[in-house]
């Protein structure tokens, strides 16, 4: 479609079109590579929006603002994930140098689209330069035409909160109604963020075909273990050295110490912070129960993605990343959970599924990792995630690397430390609760987990009024 030509005579004296409206297509990088292979380097190389894991509405935004006549306006209803994902940076950068933000109505965990879930927005942006703009936060769609007409006319409603904001002027793309910014700025006077002091953020193993390599213990003896395989739906023998301790999403609770009910089959060497594979040769004569168990699934793990691990090494990971990571102190949580979840792994010898993360600290950094996980666990981050980050249907959050690094903290590097008395009274609460959970993990420990908040508040510096937005927000008691 040659819109010069349909368009000429329009397009041509306005330099452009009054108005770009329209829903553009939602496809991940990775969708466009299976379909479109040839136009990836094409967009990489055309559009500042066309970053990393990029998904295809962000190049539509691009395009259509950049199709505007000088006074034109944009209307795209598109998911805002852009507004604190990786793969958004070059498009915010672009819409703060034109200063283009004129209105956004957000919908939160409501769904405007039947299927699949996805969390959209109305964007709407203006080619001349505007220094502030409007938000809208729309919690109710059961009425929504009705929510429209009083979001045009101004008019108060119970069904959305809105704000006007200044136009951004940094990466920082968190909007939000009712108060939450003046929580955010006070938080973002601290100078070190969790990405700061972590080493990693991690996601778990990524085997690709968990059913084979993932197995359920159902009896240990000395060296060998008896394990459930759901592929092959029998029990199996194999040796303790092929495997690790592997835990599911459902093995990671709020404090609680971490069980593992299952193991991984673990074909790599570590040494000296590497990985590497192991040699068929090695894991037939090392373990040869294990060697048995691989023989039996080759063919359904050597067709895993198309074939693409026919050969030698049909047992490998086909994704061997953070292989040497967990061999650490680190502090885990799921990837969804309506309030923090995290527990921590002080054995240095639990691996994990995908649904999971974890964070190992840097060796720089000498706090009690019983200090981070007190902070970690407040009402502060659920609040932090709650406004920052993605909130699914049912109130659930998402907890993923690039919403955690943000959260700022407070400890021994930063420009204003905590005192030693002040951490070790977080670290002994924390003690608490863990030795309590150990017991029993259905035991109540409020108590300490409400002091803790507390302490957390005064860290901070928060006001009273400040305490109050966070309890409103987060009134849920966590468990």
């Amino acid at each position: 479609f040659n819109f010069e030509i349909y368009f000429s005579e329009v397009f041509h004296r306005k330099n452009g079109f009054d108005i770009v409206i329209g829903n553009p297509p939602y496809l991940r990088v990775q969708g466009l590579q299976a379909t479109q292979p040839d136009l990836v380097p094409i967009y990489k190389k055309s559009f500042k929006a066309a970053q990393g894991n990029f998904d295809l509405y962000a190049l539509f935004i691009e395009k259509g603002f950049d199709l505007l006549a000088e006074d034109g306006h944009f209307a795209y209803i598109v998911p805002h994930k852009f507004f604190q994902a990786t793969f958004g940076k070059g498009l915010r950068a672009l819409l703060n140098r034109e200063q283009a933000l004129k209105k956004i109505i957000r919908f939160g965990a409501e769904q405007v689209f039947d299927v699949p879930s996805t969390y959209t927005c109305l964007l709407f942006l203006a080619k001349q330069s505007q220094n502030t703009f409007q938000i809208f936060e729309v919690t109710n769609l059961s009425d929504i035409e009705r929510v429209f007409s009083y979001i045009r006319l101004r008019q108060a409603h119970e069904a959305y909160a809105c704000a006007e904001i200044s136009s951004p002027k940094s990466d920082d793309w968190d909007f939000h109604t009712g108060g939450g910014n003046i929580v955010l700025d006070k938080l973002k006077q601290q100078s070190v963020t969790l990405g700061d002091i972590t080493r990693k953020i991690f996601v778990g193993l990524q085997t690709s075909a968990d059913k084979i390599y993932v197995l359920e213990v159902r009896e240990e003896l000395k060296n060998i273990l008896r394990c459930y395989s759901r592929h092959l739906d029998e029990e199996v023998e194999i040796e303790r050295g092929l495997v690790k301790p592997f835990l599911m999403g459902k093995d990671v609770h709020r404090y609680a110490p971490a069980v593992a009910r299952n193991v991984v089959i673990f074909p790599y060497n570590l040494q000296n912070g590497k990985a590497g594979l192991m040699s068929q040769d090695y894991i037939k004569h090392t373990f040869p129960l294990g060697w048995m168990y691989l023989k039996r699934n080759q063919k359904d793990l050597a067709n895993r993605e198309n074939g693409r691990m026919f050969g030698d090494n049909f047992y490998a990971y086909i994704y061997p990343k953070n292989l040497t990571e967990f061999s650490a102190v680190k502090i885990m949580t799921p990837d969804i959970c309506s309030v923090p979840q995290m527990t921590i792994d002080e054995s240095e010898d639990l691996y994990h599924t995908t649904t999971l993360y974890s964070f190992v600290f840097k060796s720089d950094v000498k706090d009690s990792p019983k200090y981070f996980l007190g902070i970690l666990n407040s009402r502060l981050l659920w609040y932090f995630m709650s406004i920052t980050g993605t909130v699914l249907r049912g109130g659930y959050l998402r907890f993923k690397t690039e919403y955690l690094k943000p959260f700022p903290i407070r400890c021994s590097i930063s420009t204003d430390p905590p005192s030693e008395k002040v951490q070790n009274k977080i670290v002994q609460l924390v003690d608490c609760i863990l030795s309590s959970k150990k017991s029993d993990q259905g035991v109540d420990t409020s108590v300490y987990e409400q002091e803790i908040d507390e302490m957390v508040y005064r860290l901070y510096g928060l006001s009273q009024e400040e305490i109050a937005l966070v309890e409103s927000a987060t009134q849920r008691k966590p468990s």
